[in-house]
């Protein structure tokens, strides 16, 4: 058996910039189902709690009304999406851009600069879920009423 050199690696830039582009591509579909479902449904979106910490403790997760937070933004309602999940909203043109900026690139033919996320940032980040958590839980504290779902 003779070597015939090394083996091709498939996961290429490009490879990797169409698997984003079928992700954005599918987000953009579940956004546009959930603008629909939300246009019939009101904020009643989906027909059953997706959350069971909410369901077990009645507190409300970090995550707690991100979904009415993405169907208010696709009509445009920036005021509703940041009631109803003030730092998900707040971070989702930072996922927007990390997921988008590759595949934009990869379809360009342009090298893509990566978004790098340190150890510290992922720090401020637990911080920052775990205080928003609190903070909408705790009646009483400002604005806690409007960071409730």
């Amino acid at each position: 058996m003779t070597d015939t050199g090394p083996v091709p690696d498939h996961r290429s830039a490009g490879g990797r910039g169409r698997g984003l582009v079928v992700v954005a591509g599918g987000a953009g579909l579940l956004v546009t189902v959930l603008a629909r479902l939300h246009a019939t449904r009101g904020y009643d979106v989906l027909p059953v709690a997706l959350c069971p910490f909410h369901a077990v403790t009645g507190l409300w997760c970090p995550v707690c009304g991100s979904l009415r937070a993405v169907a208010s933004l696709t009509r445009l309602d920036v005021a509703g999406a940041l009631s109803s999940n003030l730092l998900v909203t707040v971070l989702l043109p930072v996922l927007a851009l990390s997921v988008l900026r590759p595949a934009v690139a990869s379809v360009t033919g342009r090298p893509a600069t990566a978004l790098t996320v340190g150890n510290r940032s992922w720090v401020v980040l637990g911080v920052a879920f775990g205080v928003f958590t609190v903070w909408r839980n705790v009646p009483g504290l400002p604005l806690s009423a409007w960071l409730a779902p």
